[in-house]
């Protein structure tokens, strides 16, 4: 059961949006309450703690909703709490976000996609029996947009291995946040602490070694002075090594020595120096079967997996993608200096169903793109149409839209290949699946039929 707490100091257009939400089933009349400000709102949660979705206006006279938005998360941090603000205020609508909120609304939306963003809401909250939720103890994790599940075992996973000591790696597809995530970790670790990400994809053996190691002068050719290395720059703070699949396996042995050990020696010196510094790995490689093909070394491989941590693609969190494409729309809207457009009905249901092999990266210049295109409304029909969204080719996942020339199916062949894909994506949900093919749903259900029964 829904309920709701509707905060905004304009009772007319309150009263009119409850009025909206009766109409359009989203809820009963006694389960929807409203409050003129932050004063009242308390009273209300306090008196009605079923009350699972707050709507809060940015402006609610001389209060602001953002502090109203924070003292409530800070009491209710279960509370599923979406920002009602005016395109003139929608920078701010859309960093409350970080701040916790779970959405937001521009007043303006016309009904049918206001009602369509609502009811999509709605059916977070009833099929996760309210358990979506992003509690003040995610605080530290308010940089990473997220509203799933997974990500959220993941913050809890982190907030249990921070004091072990160990070496931490993750691991996902390019594009899904590592950078961000390992931000985020090393605020845990070393509050106070220098951080420095460097990247070692195309590191010869030579290079790595001098960017982490440093030298002394005369260490080798053209060393005419000495030079501290990353590590030596990032004592008493965490270093973050990303692409270390990438590593040849004579680097493999020195990173080994690294963790194992704690101690690295300049190139050209024969003194040894113990690191305090903290360090996190990223790969989007699979180690385990570059471990199998002998192509990275075991030793290293289990040095590094203590505490592994993987970070799924984006295409597996549908609800991501709707969330991050609101984001990204209204930050480009903002930077550009164009009016947030509207995400049809359409739109969200398409885009739930692309696989983004680029992941968040992949997702975010899409918006940017439609966003500088087209104003006013983004429809289904405005997102491009080609392999670069729908094909995926990974280390996790072997499967592929395009044939090689000497393997080419019949078009009967192609046809019962895609749709056993869809439905194996969409969980047998044929309406979705449908969407995804471009076909109407008896055609699908017809054919599916033909696949079974052949």
């Amino acid at each position: 059961m829904i309920s709701i707490l509707i905060i905004d100091d304009e009772a007319e257009w309150s009263s009119s949006f409850k009025r909206i939400l009766i109409k359009h089933k989203i809820a009963e009349r006694d389960n929807i309450f409203t409050a003129l400000n932050r004063k009242e709102a308390l009273s209300v949660l306090l008196n009605h703690p079923e009350i699972n979705l707050i709507f809060i206006d940015w402006y609610l006279g001389a209060e602001i909703g953002e502090h109203v938005l924070q003292e409530i998360l800070s009491v209710y941090p279960e509370k599923y709490i979406v920002m009602l603000t005016g395109s003139e205020s929608v920078t701010n609508a859309v960093n409350s976000i970080k701040l916790g909120a779970r959405d937001y609304i521009i007043k303006s939306t016309p009904i049918d996609e206001l009602i369509g963003n609502i009811k999509r809401i709605t059916e977070i909250l009833d099929s996760n029996n309210n358990k979506y939720r992003m509690e003040d103890e995610y605080k530290e994790f308010k940089e990473y947009i997220t509203n799933d599940p997974k990500m959220y075992a993941i913050f809890n996973y982190i907030k249990t291995i921070i004091k072990s000591g160990e070496h931490i790696l993750i691991t996902g597809e390019s594009g899904v946040g590592k950078g961000i995530l390992a931000k985020i970790i090393a605020s845990l670790l070393k509050p106070d602490g220098v951080y420095i990400p460097i990247n070692i994809a195309g590191y010869d053996d030579q290079m790595f070694a001098d960017a982490l190691f440093g030298h002394v002068k005369g260490g080798f050719t053209g060393a005419i002075n000495d030079l501290q290395g990353i590590i030596g720059k990032g004592e008493n703070g965490v270093i973050f090594l990303d692409e270390i699949g990438d590593l040849s396996m004579s680097s493999q042995v020195k990173l080994l020595y690294l963790v194992q050990d704690r101690k690295y020696s300049p190139i050209g010196s024969n003194k040894f120096i113990t690191t305090n510094a903290k360090f996190i790995f990223a790969t989007n490689q699979d180690l385990l079967s570059k471990m199998k093909d002998k192509t990275f070394r075991q030793d290293l491989f289990f040095r590094l997996t203590t505490h592994a941590i993987h970070i799924p693609p984006l295409r597996e969190r549908p609800n991501d993608i709707v969330l991050l494409a609101k984001y990204f729309a209204s930050q480009a809207a903002i930077n550009i200096g164009k009016e947030p457009p509207v995400l049809t009905d359409a739109f969200i249901e398409k885009i739930k169903t692309i696989p983004f092999p680029g992941n968040i990266r992949q997702l975010r210049s899409l918006m940017i793109d439609l966003v500088a295109r087209y104003s006013c409304k983004i429809d289904d029909v405005h997102i491009p149409d080609n392999d670069f969204f729908y094909n995926i080719s990974s280390s996790e996942n072997s499967h592929t839209y395009l044939f090689d020339d000497e393997n080419i199916p019949t078009i009967d062949e192609a046809n019962n290949i895609l749709i056993k894909k869809a439905m194996e994506k969409t969980g047998n949900n044929q309406v979705k699946a449908a969407l995804m093919l471009g076909i109407s749903q008896p055609t699908l259900s017809r054919k599916w039929k033909e696949i079974n029964e052949s």
